[in-house]
C-alpha cells in the first residue's frame, strides 16, 4: 500500500469517525433532552397532585365551616318554620332587648349580633337574659331545655309567651321588667293589640 493510498484511508476513517462521534453525541443529547423533559413532567404533574388536593383540602374544610357555623352561631332566625311567632315589630323589639342582654361582637357570625349559645349552664343562659327556670317553664313544645341550643326564633317564642305571662300579672309596662336591659333600651312593653310601646 502506498502513501497515497494509506492518506485516503486514513481521511476515510477519521470521516467516519467524525460522523460516529457526531452521531453518538446527538444521541447523549437526545437522551438528555428527554430525562430532562421527563424529570420536568413528572416535576410537574406531582406539584399538579398535590395542589389539587390542597384545593379539595380547603373546599373540605371551608365546605365543614359553613355547614358547621349555622348550628354553632344561629345564624339564621328561623321564623319560617316556627308556628306562633309574634309580629315583626314584637320580634325587632325582643332582638333590641338580646343586642343589650347578651351582645355578640359584630362579624362573629351570630345572628343579630347576639350571643345566643351564651353561658351554658348558667342562670341566664342563651341570647335573651332568660333564667333556665323561666326557659323550661314557658319553652314551646320541641323546643330543647337548655337555651344555649335552641334557635333564635325558640328562644323568641319562649321570651314572648313568659312576657304575655308577666304582662296578664303586671299590666303591659310591669311586663317589661321582665327584662334588665328594658329599662336600658326604652322598651316599655307590647300593648294588648300588639302595638310596642317605647319610652
Amino acid at each position: 500500500m502506498d502513501q497515497h493510498e494509506w492518506n485516503t484511508r486514513e481521511q476515510a476513517s477519521r470521516r467516519v469517525a467524525t460522523i460516529v462521534g457526531v452521531e453518538v453525541g446527538r444521541q447523549r443529547e437526545r437522551k438528555r433532552i428527554d430525562a430532562e423533559k421527563k424529570q420536568a413532567w413528572d416535576r410537574g404533574f406531582i406539584t399538579g397532585i398535590i395542589i389539587t388536593a390542597l384545593v379539595a383540602l380547603v373546599a373540605i374544610i371551608g365546605a365543614e365551616r359553613a355547614s358547621a357555623a349555622p348550628a354553632k352561631h344561629h345564624q339564621t332566625l328561623g321564623a319560617a318554620s316556627e308556628p306562633h311567632m309574634p309580629s315583626a315589630a314584637i320580634i325587632r323589639a325582643i332582638i333590641k332587648i338580646g343586642q343589650c342582654e347578651q351582645p355578640a361582637p359584630r362579624g362573629a357570625g351570630y345572628y343579630a349580633n347576639i350571643k345566643w349559645d351564651a353561658y351554658p349552664g348558667k342562670t341566664w343562659p342563651g341570647g335573651l337574659g332568660i333564667m333556665q327556670v323561666h326557659h323550661e317553664q314557658f319553652r314551646p313544645p320541641g323546643t330543647p331545655a337548655d337555651p344555649t341550643k335552641a334557635t333564635p326564633a325558640q328562644q323568641i317564642r319562649t321570651a314572648w309567651r313568659a312576657y304575655k305571662h308577666y304582662r296578664r300579672i303586671y299590666g303591659v309596662r310591669g311586663g317589661s321588667t321582665f327584662w334588665v336591659c328594658s329599662k336600658i333600651i326604652g322598651f316599655g312593653g307590647v300593648d294588648y293589640n300588639g302595638r310596642v310601646i317605647w319610652r
